[in-house]
């Protein structure tokens, strides 16, 4: 249940004062925004409610709720779709994979999806940034031209990789969509 400062600044003195007793029923952050309006307000603390004050900003930081955005999430799906298209795409093309060292790579860039949504489920901004390069980079450089070379030689697998692409152009528009995070202003 979120606390607004605004109507704790309202209260009085001694009705703070209760918000700050050691038997007080308030949830945490109201009773941190209590100390801190009594100190503006010129009370001084002593010894026990400094400590504890300390310890409740302690706990507040320890507890601290990280909020990811909706977007992560489904951009995550989208890139596990992708990589099981990528999977399909093996399968249907198995005789291009001869060698150990193309099975390798293949594994390899399937895990490296994999393992990219999963960071980006999480709402880590590192993982977001390098899936966005990554398709940027592999969008011109491979993907544009094998894409008419395999609608040419093989339509179903032609197929499989616009879907592929498709799958990760909506995670891209998913992820750019992620507004920057603010700072919360007390």
């Amino acid at each position: 249940m979120p606390v607004n400062k605004r109507i704790l600044e309202q209260k009085t003195n001694q009705e703070l004062e209760d918000y700050i007793k050691p038997e007080s029923k308030f949830i945490d952050l109201a009773k941190i925004y209590a100390f801190e309006i009594l100190q503006t307000r010129g009370r001084l603390l002593n010894d026990e409610e400094t400590k504890t004050y300390n310890e409740l900003i302690t706990n507040e930081k320890n507890n601290e709720i990280v909020e990811i955005h909706p977007n992560y999430k489904k951009a995550t799906l989208f890139i596990n779709i992708s990589a099981l298209i990528g999977i399909g795409n093996i399968i249907w093309d198995y005789e291009n994979f001869n060698t150990p060292f193309s099975i390798v790579i293949a594994i390899f860039i399937i895990g490296s999806l994999f393992l990219i949504g999963y960071f980006i489920e999480k709402g880590n901004e590192i993982a977001k940034y390098l899936f966005i390069i990554l398709f940027i980079l592999g969008l011109v450089n491979i993907s544009i031209p094998s894409l008419f070379i395999n609608f040419l030689l093989n339509p179903i697998l032609g197929i499989l990789n616009l879907l592929q692409t498709i799958m990760q152009f909506c995670a891209l528009v998913l992820l750019i969509g992620i507004p920057a995070k603010k700072k919360q202003i007390i």
